[in-house]
């Protein structure tokens, strides 16, 4: 289900990949904790209910725990959010990253984030081109700023945000 699957992957790195025309994740992660995805590329990924990059937390005993995800361009995925971190996810940081939809291609004009964890942070991104809901956030203590939502289309909802104790 994925080029890459994550499993227990704790103080570790994944960096400077190219993943491309991946049909399903290009990297699904359970149990990453402390590392670091970092100066990827992906493009052309993603399939139904899979996103680009994708971490469940399915479990509440193996999040995605205290990870960095920076300096990735993740660009014209398909119909899944381009990044998912599940409600299990704590304490996450996104930044950095250059997201790029492709507005002649509905498939590829999903989401880019949705972020259901618990204090994440999410900074200093670029969000170009998607012209429906760019992100999603739910859960609690999560941060959302200084980030760029630019392009030649605009989204008609940049932010979607419901929990507690979310900026």
């Amino acid at each position: 289900t994925a080029a890459l699957e994550l499993n227990d992957f704790a103080c570790s790195k994944v960096d400077g990949c190219v993943f491309q025309w991946i049909s399903g994740s290009a990297i699904k992660g359970e149990f990453v904790v402390m590392s670091d995805i970092s100066n990827n590329v992906v493009r052309y990924s993603g399939d139904t209910a899979k996103p680009a990059l994708y971490f469940p937390g399915t479990n509440a005993i193996y999040p995605a725990q205290s990870c960095n995800i920076f300096g990735n361009r993740v660009e014209v995925c398909h119909d899944a959010a381009y990044i998912s971190l599940g409600a299990n996810s704590l304490t996450c940081r996104l930044w950095g990253n250059g997201f790029e939809a492709d507005t002649t291609n509905a498939n590829s004009n999903q989401e880019f984030l949705t972020l259901a964890g618990v204090g994440c942070s999410v900074f200093g991104n670029s969000f170009n081109r998607n012209t429906g809901s760019q992100m999603t956030v739910s859960g609690s203590g999560n941060s959302i700023t200084g980030n760029l939502f630019a392009g030649g289309a605009y989204a008609t909802t940049a932010v979607t945000i419901s929990g507690a104790r979310n900026l």
